[in-house]
């Protein structure tokens, strides 16, 4: 039994809380792939609209990976995908840095198990001849 009055937004409240998952993961996903510059997770929950407890809860269950994960992800497949089509105009570091990474050292180690070749290999190996 409620102990006072209704709230005046209950409605928007409960209405809200059923459909904001899935539209808070996909709304920070996009958010994700259209920044390349430097970002904390605080970020990303502002931009979702949410706190960060919930953008990590959002993530972990819909997911199974947290938003930082996510956006390491999109930023290593978005250098793959430069460093393909480079045709040794860029250099890795180059591409690296556009796509968001700050530590080319750290870019290497997270690149090589993914793709099974270093960031520099892609380049020389798809360079035209």
């Amino acid at each position: 039994m409620p102990l006072g009055p209704p709230h005046t937004s209950s409605t928007e409240l409960i209405a809200g809380r059923t459909e904001q998952p899935a539209d808070v993961v996909e709304q920070a996903r996009r958010w994700l792939e259209d920044h390349t510059e430097p970002v904390t997770v605080a970020d990303v929950a502002r931009a979702a609209g949410v706190g960060l407890r919930q953008l990590r809860a959002q993530f972990r269950r819909k997911l199974d990976t947290t938003p930082t994960a996510l956006l390491r992800d999109i930023r290593l497949g978005r250098a793959h995908r430069a460093l393909l089509v480079t045709g040794g105009g860029e250099t890795a570091a180059e591409i690296a840095y556009s796509c968001g990474f700050t530590h080319l050292s750290r870019f290497a180690q997270e690149y090589r198990p993914r793709f099974c070749e270093l960031p520099s290999e892609t380049v020389h190996r798809h360079r035209p001849r």
